[in-house]
């Protein structure tokens, strides 16, 4: 070979080495990602073009805003770096762009993403940059950007170490700088004298780790426990009902009579949480043992294909009703229990309405019976046996509710329920408002498990107006979503500031370090 062609060959070997070496350095800086679903999307069928758990950019030949709605969270890019963190329907810079996600793509952006962080993105994922330089902005961000009014000896440390570690590049400083920082955010939270509740999926299995787990409980300032109690199909106290079995992880001791125990040796008060028509997936003891009783699609199934799996109760069948007055009374009466929180009490998802609940042979019947009409050839374009079809199910419902107050009116009952009345009819045909203007209803625990904070205050709102007088009003919380510690205590100050009663974490176990160290320094700090 012509030693030319050698010395050509060795150059182009030499550049290509070269070009590798820098991807290869960009590639390995430390880095967040996730697989990004599109780019200025087309599709106008959900706000915005975003679709239940997509991830998306938007760009400025999108338009002068995302158009997304409150599902979600999104983070404003500016010139590589983030400006901000948080809400919907963010103005799209024109030097930047705009990350949008809902569901696990909102919490990834909620969990992940900081003002300061350098983003990228190709057309197959998004990337941030987690290395000290991202850091370093976003402890200045932090400092620059004060919640409330937090504690100024934490900015002056978080001050003396940033400029140390300007100095000395020693990341051990750069962190530390960054935890007092974020101290400096959390001492800025008010303080909040309100219910402090958390619901708690026990997977304690003896008596000694349950003790702890309550321990650790009061000491960050927990005042009531909402435990899962009744669900699955299992109850995790035995001897419930034949046809409620124990949870068999709990075989050999009674963990909600210890938990009831321990209430008298610590300040914090218990209020079993339990199941009402969701019983479980195909494998539930109480979906095996009454198959009569389970709901049914009108695609036929028992299952709901708009929660894939679970199996339901029919409201309709009164033999449900008298079921669990029965299991209710034996555990009020066996554990001395003055109050009880009911969830899942609602039909399935019923949205689309091709895939709605319940057309079982109960339901057809009596529908029928009254109407004239079979319900499985009623649909929306008929409004007025359509609109008779939806009141008679949410009847069903009520009529439950109605039932469990007389049968414990001395006894304080408390519902989970979607936030807002209208999409709760539509969807879970559940009318909690009703419920608590006929005083069936004496404490009210709206599910508002977002990420986004202006959320979170329209339904504080909603709730206070809905709310009779004398009704505890606890707004449940999503910290199970993962977001960042700072949101949620801005939700609970909003709370505060909506004067409602109190609120609900969901749940225990899902409270990251970071959170509880938040809380402690923020509204539990007197606790």
């Amino acid at each position: 070979m012509d030693p030319k062609n050698h010395l050509g060959i060795y150059l182009l070997l030499i550049s290509l080495v070269g070009l590798f070496a820098c991807t290869s350095a960009d590639d390995h800086l430390p880095t967040t990602s996730h697989f990004l679903d599109g780019v200025n999307p087309r599709d106008q069928e959900y706000p915005g073009g975003r679709s239940a758990g997509s991830m998306i950019v938007y760009t400025p030949a999108f338009g002068d805003s995302t158009g997304t709605n409150q599902w979600g969270t999104e983070a404003v890019v500016q010139q590589g770096i983030v400006l901000r963190v948080g809400g919907n329907n963010s103005a799209i810079p024109e030097d930047g762009w705009v990350l949008s996600g809902h569901g696990e793509a909102a919490n990834w952006i909620a969990r992940e993403v900081h003002p300061g962080m350098a983003i990228r993105y190709d057309q197959d994922s998004v990337y941030g940059e987690t290395g000290p330089a991202s850091r370093e902005r976003y402890v200045h961000f932090l400092l620059d950007h004060p919640y409330g009014q937090p504690d100024d000896v934490k900015r002056d440390e978080s001050n003396r170490l940033l400029r140390q570690y300007q100095t000395t590049r020693d990341v051990i400083l750069l962190d530390s700088s960054l935890h007092l920082a974020l101290d400096y955010q959390y001492s800025g939270a008010l303080p909040y004298f309100g219910i402090h509740g958390v619901w708690w999926d026990i997977r304690d299995l003896d008596s000694a780790s349950m003790r702890q787990s309550v321990i650790h409980m009061v000491g960050l300032g927990i005042q009531v426990v909402f435990p899962q109690v009744i669900f699955n199909g299992y109850a995790i106290y035995p001897d419930a009902d034949p046809d409620l079995p124990q949870d068999p992880r709990f075989t050999g001791w009674d963990p909600l009579g210890y938990l009831m125990e321990l209430t008298k040796e610590y300040p914090i008060s218990v209020v079993p949480w339990v199941w009402v028509y969701y019983v479980g997936k195909n494998n539930s003891p109480l979906a095996q043992n009454k198959p009569d009783w389970l709901a049914t699609s009108r695609t036929g199934h028992h299952y709901s294909d708009m929660e894939p799996g679970y199996h339901f109760f029919c409201p309709s069948e009164q033999a449900v009703d008298d079921f669990w007055i029965e299991v209710y009374r034996h555990m009020f009466e066996k554990y001395g229990i003055d109050a009880i929180q009911l969830d899942y009490i609602r039909y399935p998802v019923s949205i689309p309405w091709e895939q709605d609940f319940c057309y079982c042979d109960r339901c057809t019947g009596l529908f029928k019976k009254e109407f004239g009409v079979d319900p499985s050839l009623v649909t929306p374009s008929d409004s007025t046996m359509w609109a008779n079809w939806n009141n008679y199910r949410i009847q069903q419902i009520n009529r439950m509710v109605r039932h469990l107050h007389e049968a414990f009116p001395q006894i304080r009952i408390g519902v989970d329920v979607f936030p807002d009345r209208e999409s709760s009819l539509v969807s879970k045909k559940q009318d909690w408002p009703y419920w608590n203007e006929s005083g069936w209803v004496q404490a009210l625990f709206p599910m508002s498990y977002t990420s986004d904070t202006a959320t979170v205050r329209t339904d504080a709102r909603y709730l206070k107006s809905q709310a009779q007088p004398g009704t505890l009003t606890l707004l449940g919380l999503g910290p199970y979503l993962q977001y960042d510690a700072l949101t949620l205590l801005q939700q609970i100050d909003i709370i505060s500031a909506e004067r409602l009663d109190g609120f609900v974490l969901f749940e225990w176990n899902s409270l990251t370090p970071e959170m509880k160290r938040a809380l402690k320094i923020g509204p539990f700090r007197y606790y």
